[in-house]
C-alpha cells in the first residue's frame, strides 16, 4: 500500500470513529451529488464504486456540457472534502454510482471542518491529500482534453 493509501485509510478510519454520521444507498446510475450542489458534508464510501467527473466549458449540466472523467473512488476512500476544505459552497464536480449499489457515509460539513480546526495533525494531512488530488485531476483533465481535441 502507498504512504498515500495508507494516510487517506487512517484518516478515514479516525473520522468514521470521532465524528456523527449518517449512512445512504445509492443504486447504479444514481448521483450521490451533482457539480453545483450544496457542499454540505465530507463522504467516505463503505461499498461498491463510485465514478467522479467534472464538467467542460462554461455551460451548466443543465444546458448540456460534457462530462470529463477525472478518476474513482474506491472503498474505503473519503471525498467531497476539496470544495469543504476550500471554503465553496458548491460542488465542483459530480459522483456517481457505478456499481450496482454502493453504501456511503455523510459526515456533516461543520462537524468535519470543526475537526480540521481543531486538530493540525488531520488538517495537514487533509490538505496534502487535498494538493495530491488537485494535482492528479489535473493530469486526468489534461489527457481527457487531448482526447477531446482530437475527435
Amino acid at each position: 500500500m502507498k504512504e498515500e493509501d495508507a494516510l487517506r485509510a487512517r484518516l478515514v478510519g479516525f473520522l468514521q470513529m470521532v465524528l456523527p454520521s449518517t449512512r445512504m444507498t445509492f443504486s447504479n446510475g444514481e448521483r450521490v451529488f451533482e457539480v453545483g450542489s450544496a457542499a454540505e458534508e465530507f463522504c467516505i464510501l463503505e461499498r461498491g464504486k463510485l465514478l467522479v467527473e467534472t464538467e467542460v466549458g462554461k455551460r451548466s449540466s443543465a444546458a448540456g456540457a460534457t462530462r470529463m472523467k477525472l478518476g474513482e473512488v474506491a472503498e474505503g476512500e473519503g471525498f467531497g472534502e476539496s470544495s469543504l476544505l476550500e471554503g465553496k459552497s458548491t460542488r465542483t464536480k459530480a459522483v456517481t454510482c457505478i456499481a450496482p449499489k454502493c453504501e456511503v457515509v455523510r459526515i456533516h460539513a461543520k462537524d468535519f471542518l470543526r475537526l480540521v480546526v481543531k486538530s493540525k495533525v488531520v488538517r495537514e494531512s487533509f490538505e496534502r491529500l487535498n494538493n495530491q488530488r488537485k494535482e492528479s485531476d489535473a493530469y486526468a483533465e489534461d489527457d481527457e482534453m487531448r482526447k477531446f481535441a482530437t475527435r
